[in-house]
């Protein structure tokens, strides 16, 4: 296997954020299996860009990270999966948005930035708000790793902001690449890109970096350390690498989602990169020594986990067939209820199409849709 299949991506684009995220992605070919949702849900709301993962506020509000749009600032670039010249188009379309009760949706801050392609689709940027001590908003990507020419449109991409009390405005609290420069925990390719986030609520953080392969803790003044590692694993190639039959090569974990337990511990849900295997995406437990163990087993290309009140761990996957199945339509993920007791219990069907991320509270659950698309992104509703 040539080391620009192994490679992590530049993640400029293709698939999603969280796809793009997995090392040597390729194009896109997913899967769309039928199949009536095993929990009755409703669309709580739609029209929204490329939403992501998700939070719940007060009075039964639920907050969700918009990705975007990108924006009027295009270059044409060689992709960093195709090599074939495509267009990427940047901007400050990013958003976070708060949805009432009611269903009512309304940005809460504007302004951020976003990069996706010439239709707006399969954006980079807001990606994972949290409530505890404040507003807070997780920005993926990495000005370091943004197509030539559009880094100022994308300065604050791979950032933790807050929003400043009594604005629409925000401030910094911690930028990753220059940590990931000067540490690089897991010893590989430079790179980072941040996708999950937790806040405890004396207002200290955990974050997912997706590309630097690691749990990062954040204090409340901004000082970032590395908890752990994730370890990746070997699958099957898949055919067209040319390999021999039953050949295994690498894949890197990706680390996409992160929530603390019952037990106090953070668990980290692990998308598993190129070639997405299958069944093989875990989620894991970090001990207070940053040892890591898995906690449960068997997903595929998991997107988000959230713990729910009664101690169930929810899981969503991005595509449940995984990401290389070649059968043409949108992806389509699931959600999963793992109960206290370890069973396993699916809520979802086939409206599952793109899931970007899934939040519990207030006897439900919330899940994005459509979150490769600007315009078409949903939140569904699962009354528990």
């Amino acid at each position: 296997m040539q080391e620009s299949e192994r490679r992590r991506p530049r993640r400029w684009l293709r698939a999603t954020a969280a796809v793009g995220l997995a090392a040597g992605v390729v194009a896109l070919a997913p899967v769309s299996p039928a199949g009536a949702s095993a929990r009755p849900y409703t669309v709580f709301a739609s029209g929204l860009d490329n939403p992501r993962h998700l939070a719940i506020g007060r009075f039964g509000g639920v907050y969700v990270a918009e990705s975007g749009r990108g924006g009027d600032a295009c270059v044409t670039a060689p992709d960093p999966e195709s090599g074939e010249d495509s267009t990427f188009c940047a901007g400050r379309t990013g958003a976070l948005t708060r949805i009432s009760a009611r269903g009512e949706a309304r940005r809460v801050l504007t302004g951020l930035p976003s990069l996706a392609g010439e239709d707006g689709g399969d954006a980079i940027g807001p990606v994972d708000p949290t409530v505890a001590e404040g507003l807070n908003l997780l920005i993926a990507g990495s000005v370091a790793t943004s197509p030539p020419g559009l880094a100022a449109a994308l300065q604050g991409s791979g950032t933790l902001v807050r929003r400043i009390e009594g604005t629409d405005q925000v401030r910094t609290v911690a930028d990753f690449s220059p940590f990931e420069a000067a540490n690089n925990p897991d010893g590989a390719q430079i790179d980072s890109d941040p996708y999950g986030l937790y806040t405890s609520p004396e207002g200290n953080h955990y974050v997912a970096d997706a590309a630097a392969n690691a749990l990062l803790a954040v204090t409340k003044a901004g000082a970032i350390s590395t908890v752990a590692v994730l370890p990746g694993g070997e699958a099957t190639a898949p055919p067209f690498l040319g390999l021999p039959p039953g050949a295994k090569v690498p894949y890197e974990p990706v680390p996409t989602s992160v929530d603390v337990g019952p037990d106090g511990r953070p668990y980290v849900g692990q998308l598993t990169g190129f070639p997405f295997p299958k069944d093989q995406a875990k989620v894991f437990r970090i001990g207070r020594f940053g040892g890591v163990s898995g906690y449960a087993f068997g997903f595929t290309n998991l997107v988000d986990i959230d713990f729910g009140p009664d101690g169930s761990l929810y899981v969503v996957e991005l595509a449940s067939q995984g990401l290389l199945a070649e059968t043409a339509g949108p992806p389509v993920g699931a959600l999963y209820r793992i109960h206290p007791d370890g069973t396993r219990e699916l809520l979802s069907g086939s409206e599952l199409t793109a899931p970007g991320g899934v939040v519990v509270g207030r006897g439900a659950v919330y899940v994005s849709i459509n979150s490769t698309s600007a315009g078409e992104g949903k939140v569904l509703r699962y009354q528990l």
